[in-house]
C-alpha cells in the first residue's frame, strides 16, 4: 500500500479558511498489477514508470454503490506507459501516454462484492508542469 496524502477543498467564499474539507489520496504504487483497497481512500494516484510498459490495474477492493471514485494516472518524462483495465472498469476514452501528463478519471460504483463495476463519469487530461525534463 502506498502513503496518503491529503488536499483541501473550501466550500465557502474564495479566500476563507473556514469549513474546509479534508480529502484523503492514496498513492498506489507502479507495478505490473496495481491494486487499490477503496476503503483507504476515494482517490488514488499512480505515477507511472516508463520502464513497465503495460501493467493491469485490478478491480478495487471494497468498493461501494453509488460511491465516485477518483483515480489520476500521471506519465514520466518519457511517457508512454500503458494502462490495461480489469473488465470489470469502463473508461470513456483511452489514457494519454504522452510524457508529462496526467490523466484524471472519476468513476460511479455499481453493484457491491465481487459484482461491484465501475463506470467512468469523466475523463480529462492535464500536463503535470511539476516534473522536470
Amino acid at each position: 500500500m502506498g502513503s496518503i496524502d491529503t488536499f483541501r477543498i473550501s466550500n465557502g467564499t474564495v479566500g476563507m479558511a473556514t469549513n474546509v474539507d479534508t480529502i484523503p489520496v492514496v498513492s498506489l504504487p507502479d507495478s505490473s498489477t496495481i491494486n487499490w483497497d477503496a476503503s483507504t481512500a476515494s482517490n488514488a494516484v499512480v505515477k507511472l514508470n516508463h520502464n513497465l510498459t503495460s501493467r493491469i490495474f485490478s478491480k478495487p477492493h471494497n468498493l461501494v454503490s453509488g460511491q465516485t471514485y477518483t483515480l489520476t494516472l500521471i506519465q514520466d518524462t518519457v511517457g508512454g506507459a500503458a494502462v490495461i483495465f480489469d473488465s470489470s472498469i469502463t473508461i470513456a476514452s483511452s489514457i494519454n501516454t504522452q510524457p508529462m501528463y496526467k490523466t484524471i478519471i472519476t468513476f460511479k460504483a455499481s453493484g457491491s462484492g465481487t459484482s461491484a463495476t465501475l463506470n467512468s463519469l469523466v475523463v480529462a487530461y492535464q500536463l503535470d508542469k511539476t516534473q522536470t525534463i
